[in-house]
C-alpha cells in the first residue's frame, strides 16, 4: 500500500465516522432532558461529527493532491517498540481507571505519553498534562454537567 492510498483510506474513515456521529445524534439532538430550553443531549456528538466530517474532507482533498507513491509501512525495530509502549500504556490506563478515576488516570497516561514516548522534557510535559486535565475536567463537569468516572482513590 502506498502512502497516498493510506491517506485516502484514512480520510474516508474520518468522513464516515463523522457522518455516523451526525446520523446517530440527530434523534436525540432535539430531545429535551428535564423539559428545559436549549439543545438536547445530542448537540455535542452532532458538532463533533460535523467537525470530524469537515476535517476529513480537508484531509481527503490533501490526500488526493498527494503524489507520494512510496511504501506506507516500513517496519523497523524502533517503530515496533513505540507501538508496544503506546498500546501497553492504553491497556494499563484502562486497568487503572476504576482505581484512579478518569482525571488521575488520564493525567498519568498523558504525562507518560508526553515524557517517555514523545520525548518532551518534564518541565513541559507536567504543566501541559495538568492544564489539559484541568480544561477537560472543567469542560465536562462545569460546562456540560457530566460527572467523570471517579476511582477508589481519586477525587
Amino acid at each position: 500500500m502506498s502512502v497516498r492510498q493510506a491517506h485516502l483510506i484514512a480520510a474516508f474513515l474520518f468522513i464516515f465516522t463523522g457522518c455516523l456521529f451526525i446520523f446517530y445524534s440527530l434523534p436525540i439532538y432535539e430531545s429535551k432532558i428535564g423539559g428545559g430550553g436549549g439543545p438536547g443531549a445530542g448537540v455535542f456528538p452532532f458538532w463533533v461529527g460535523l467537525a470530524t466530517a469537515f476535517l476529513g474532507g480537508i484531509y481527503l482533498w490533501q490526500a488526493y493532491k498527494n503524489q507520494d507513491h512510496g511504501k506506507f509501512l516500513v517496519s523497523s525495530r524502533k517503530q515496533k517498540f513505540v507501538f508496544l509502549k503506546t498500546s501497553s500504556s492504553i491497556v494499563i490506563y484502562l486497568a487503572l481507571m476504576p482505581y484512579l478515576g478518569f482525571i488521575l488516570a488520564s493525567l498519568v497516561l498523558l504525562l507518560y505519553n508526553l515524557k517517555w514516548i514523545a520525548g518532551y522534557r518534564l518541565y513541559f510535559a507536567l504543566p501541559f498534562a495538568l492544564v489539559a486535565m484541568a480544561l477537560i475536567s472543567y469542560c465536562f463537569q462545569v460546562l456540560l454537567y457530566i460527572s467523570l468516572p471517579r476511582g477508589l482513590i481519586s477525587w
